[in-house]
C-alpha cells in the first residue's frame, strides 16, 4: 500500500497529526511480545515512520474510512535530524518543561489551520490528551471528519470512562476510532505502571501537592473539575512538571493516568478541611526505578 502524496484538496484526503509520545505507548500496547516490565520500543525513525504511515492508512480502511493519507505531522521533543517525504516534524517542549501544553497548542494550531484552508476532508489524531476536546469539536463544526487512533480498550467506552474519563470523553467525539495493530493478546490495562515503587512515588508526590494547596486553591480546583475529564489544566500542568522533575524523566502514559486519577480523587473529597494526611516519605528516584534500562520513550498525555 503506497504512501500517497495526493492532492491535498482532494475530498478523499487525510492528514495525520501524531503525538509521538502517545503513539510510542500505543505501539508498545499492540506488541504481544511485551509484558508489563518490558521497555517500550524506540520512537520511530524517519524510515520506520514511512512504513508506519502505511499502517495508519490501513487502520483507517479497516475502520471503514476509505481515504488517502497524504501527510503526517509528528510532534516530538526528541531531536529529529531527518524526515521523509510527506512528513513534517514539529519540535515541542518536553513534558518536564511545560506538562505537554506546548504539544497541545502546536497540534491544535496546525489542525485549525488545515481545516480553515480546506487542506483535507479527514484528520487522524493520535493523542489521548483531553485538552484537545475543544479543537475536535471546532474541527467537526467546520465539516472535517476527525478520527482518533486507539487500541482495543477503546471498544467499550463505558468501561474506559471508569478508568480513563479524559480519554473516553475525547474518543466519544470521534467520527471513527481506527485501531492500530489489534493483536490476539489482550493489551495491558491503561493506568498500570511498570513498578510498584514508581506508583508509590507518584502517590506520595500527589499527596504532597494536595497538602500544599490552600483551602482557596483547593476549592477553586474542585469547582473547575470537568465532569468527565481529568484535571483542570493548571493543576495538570503543575503536577506533570513537578513529578517529571522529581523522577528526572517524562511520565509514561500509564503514570500520567495514575497521577490524574489520584489528584482528581483528592480534589473531589467532600472534607477538604479535615486533618491533613501525614507526610509520606518520598523514595529516592534512583531507588524507585525499575531494574531495566530506562526507556527513551516519549510518554503522550
Amino acid at each position: 500500500m503506497p504512501f500517497s502524496p495526493a492532492s491535498a484538496a482532494s475530498a478523499s484526503s487525510c492528514i495525520a497529526l501524531i503525538d509521538a509520545r502517545f503513539l510510542h505507548w500505543l505501539l508498545g500496547q499492540s506488541n504481544p511480545e511485551l509484558d508489563d516490565e518490558s521497555p517500550l520500543p524506540p520512537e520511530p525513525s524517519a524510515t520506520s515512520r514511512t512504513h508506519l504511515a502505511q499502517r495508519l492508512e490501513a487502520a483507517l480502511h479497516q475502520a471503514g474510512v476509505h481515504t488517502q493519507l497524504t501527510r503526517v505531522y509528528w510532534y516530538t521533543s526528541h531531536p529529529e535530524p531527518a524526515t521523509a517525504v510527506g512528513q513534517v516534524v514539529r519540535q515541542v517542549p518536553g513534558e518536564t518543561d511545560d506538562g505537554g501544553a506546548g504539544l497541545v497548542l502546536a497540534l491544535a494550531r496546525d489542525a485549525q489551520r488545515l481545516a480553515q484552508g480546506g487542506a483535507c476532508a479527514h484528520l487522524l489524531l493520535a493523542s489521548d490528551d483531553d485538552r484537545l476536546l475543544p479543537t475536535v469539536d471546532h474541527l467537526q463544526h467546520q465539516g472535517v471528519q476527525v478520527h482518533l487512533l486507539a487500541d482495543r480498550s477503546a471498544a467499550d467506552l463505558l468501561a474506559l470512562a471508569r478508568t480513563d474519563p479524559g480519554w473516553a470523553s475525547l474518543l466519544k467525539l470521534a467520527d471513527s476510532r481506527p485501531m492500530l495493530d489489534a493483536s490476539e493478546k489482550a493489551p495491558r490495562q491503561r493506568g498500570q505502571t511498570s513498578s510498584a515503587a514508581q506508583s508509590d512515588t507518584i502517590q506520595a508526590l500527589v499527596l504532597r501537592w494536595l497538602d500544599s494547596l490552600s483551602p482557596a486553591q483547593r476549592a477553586l480546583f474542585r469547582a473547575s473539575l470537568p465532569r468527565e475529564r481529568g484535571l483542570p489544566q493548571e493543576a495538570d500542568r503543575e503536577l506533570l512538571v513537578e513529578i517529571s522533575q522529581h523522577l528526572g524523566r517524562p511520565l509514561q502514559v500509564p503514570e500520567r493516568k495514575l497521577m490524574r486519577e489520584l489528584a482528581r480523587e483528592g480534589l473531589d473529597e467532600t472534607q477538604p478541611d479535615s486533618a491533613p494526611t501525614p507526610a509520606t516519605p518520598l523514595p529516592h528516584p534512583l531507588q524507585s526505578r525499575p531494574c531495566e534500562e530506562p526507556s527513551s520513550s516519549p510518554s503522550a498525555a
